[in-house]
């Protein structure tokens, strides 16, 4: 009566293993946590997963969770430092492009922003020439077939709008018609990408 809940587990952990080209034979050792690793048939299907008769399950699921949290923390503060022996890497395994339209131009300029792999706390600034007032940026997933499990995603992740851009009309020394525009994109440490900052950039001349 719980197969529908079982069969959620096996395909993300084949698709991982899929995704670096390892089998059940590179992994020496399968530590599991948590309460739901207490479930028999939770166990037999990570079992049957990584090939082996035994899971490893000597780490209290309450402190193996403080622990993480305590060792990111100290990764993350600027003030105190976790022995470089244990070191906390989390990447996403998503791959995310941005497109964008500036108003008065039809067309949309894609960029790939990251691919799977980058590290959380990752950031890209890009530069794009605006022809208005206005600018659109989208940022989705590149992979439809891996993507997070979102009702109605549809790839897309998040859009955004920068407004206020200057032109010519209200800073007449500007050099070009319109200025370029920096987007800064943020993968922040809880794995969510958004744009962090948005600035115009542009040259005037001053006459004394």
């Amino acid at each position: 009566e719980c197969q529908d809940l079982l069969a959620h587990i096996a395909p993300p952990l084949r698709a991982a293993m899929a995704r670096v080209g390892w089998t059940p034979a590179n992994i020496t050792y399968v530590q599991i946590v948590g309460g739901a690793t207490r479930i028999p048939a939770v166990q037999r299907v990570l079992s049957d997963v990584f090939a082996r008769d035994e899971l490893q399950r000597h780490l209290s699921g309450d402190e193996g969770a403080a622990f993480g949290a305590t060792y990111l923390a100290a990764q993350m503060s600027s003030s105190h430092r976790s022995r470089k022996t244990f070191v906390l890497r989390d990447a996403t395994p998503f791959s995310v492009a941005v497109d964008t339209s500036s108003n008065g131009n039809s067309n949309t300029n894609t960029t790939l922003l990251y691919k799977a792999g980058a590290r959380y706390g990752y950031s890209r600034s890009l530069v794009y020439p605006a022809t208005g007032p206005q600018l659109n940026a989208s940022l989705r997933y590149t992979e439809p077939s891996f993507q997070p499990e979102v009702h109605n995603c549809d790839g897309r992740i998040a859009t955004y709008t920068v407004t206020g851009i200057p032109t010519r009309a209200e800073r007449p020394n500007m050099t070009t018609e319109h200025p370029n525009v920096r987007l800064t994109f943020t993968l922040t440490m809880t794995g969510i990408v958004q744009l962090t900052e948005a600035n115009a950039e542009y040259n005037e001349t001053i006459v004394v």
